[in-house]
């Protein structure tokens, strides 16, 4: 679904759950294990996980963006100039599509996240909804998604842009291919409705 789509600003449009405090560093709160809990503080750490998943997610994703630019993106740049037979700036544009700007809201949106807990009038709910015009570029990624796949296939029929993205995977330190750092900006919207939906769940009423 599209970041702008009803069913994500559904979850955060609604006022009850847009959660008030958040610690920089999110962690679960301790309990004894043995003592039953009771249903606030089994809603008060599953608040917290979520909480705590969608900071550490944001940091991993923005990450992962990064790496795709510069490992991948930046590299095949420069091969284009020299050599587009490899390939070439249009099929450079149709794989990766607007991922920079994607990568710098993402940078953005996590350090709003981390503002959570220092400022008690600040709340992830008014986080997502103040950034869900801006979330509409993930439609632009997703509609050219398949065009991506497309691309990615017709390079791979040349044994130079195969041999240079086994290349880059290494520079990367990764086991994994460009194909699944490529589908991360698809991925993204539907998980942070997933994490949302926890955190509003969990979030008692008159929170």
């Amino acid at each position: 679904r599209a970041p702008g789509g009803s069913a994500t600003m559904s979850v955060v449009n609604k006022p009850a759950g847009a959660p008030r405090k958040m610690a920089s560093t999110v962690s679960a709160p301790s309990s004894d294990q043995s003592a039953p809990k009771s249903k606030e503080e089994t809603q008060a750490i599953n608040r917290a996980f979520g909480l705590k998943e969608i900071l550490d997610s944001e940091k991993t994703y923005f990450s992962s963006l990064q790496r795709t630019i510069w490992v991948y993106k930046k590299q095949l740049q420069d091969i284009a100039k020299t050599d587009p037979n490899v390939i070439n700036d249009k099929e450079i544009e149709s794989l990766f599509c607007n991922i920079e700007s994607i990568f710098s809201f993402s940078k953005s949106l996590y350090k709003d996240l981390r503002r959570l807990g220092t400022d008690p009038n600040l709340t992830v709910g008014e986080i997502f909804l103040r950034n869900a015009p801006v979330m509409r570029m993930y439609s632009i990624y997703i509609n050219n998604y398949d065009n991506c796949n497309l691309t990615l296939m017709e390079c791979r029929k040349r044994s130079q842009f195969n041999a240079l993205i086994e290349a880059n995977n290494q520079i990367a330190g990764v086991a994994t291919d460009l194909s699944a750092f490529l589908i991360l900006p698809v991925q993204r919207p539907p998980r942070y409705e997933m994490l949302l939906t926890v955190v509003l769940k969990n979030t008692p009423e008159d929170h």
